[in-house]
């Protein structure tokens, strides 16, 4: 367990050096197993409540592949995929 809590940190840590979307999308899949590697042991402890591990990973796939489709339609329009080009201002 102390494994996935070092992979997590490891991951945010790295989150914020890199400025490409695609490197960042990447981290953030992994923070995603890395959790999914915390849920499944303690719901393994706990017994019985596996299906909450299956709705977690269908949550990630749909997460997985909303950034992605972002990712493209960012290429498209501005043809880089560095973070530091987008603005949350219209």
């Amino acid at each position: 367990m102390m494994f996935f809590m070092m992979m997590y940190m490891l991951s945010f840590y790295i989150f914020f050096i890199y400025e490409k979307v695609l490197i960042v999308l990447l981290l953030l899949e992994f923070m995603m197993l890395s959790v999914l590697g915390i849920l499944y042991l303690s719901m393994n402890c706990l017994g019985g409540m596996m299906f909450l591990v299956i709705y977690y990973m269908v949550f990630v796939v749909g997460e997985g592949v909303l950034g992605l489709s972002l990712l493209v339609s960012i290429m498209r329009y501005s043809g880089k995929d560095y973070i530091k080009i987008m603005s949350l201002g219209c």
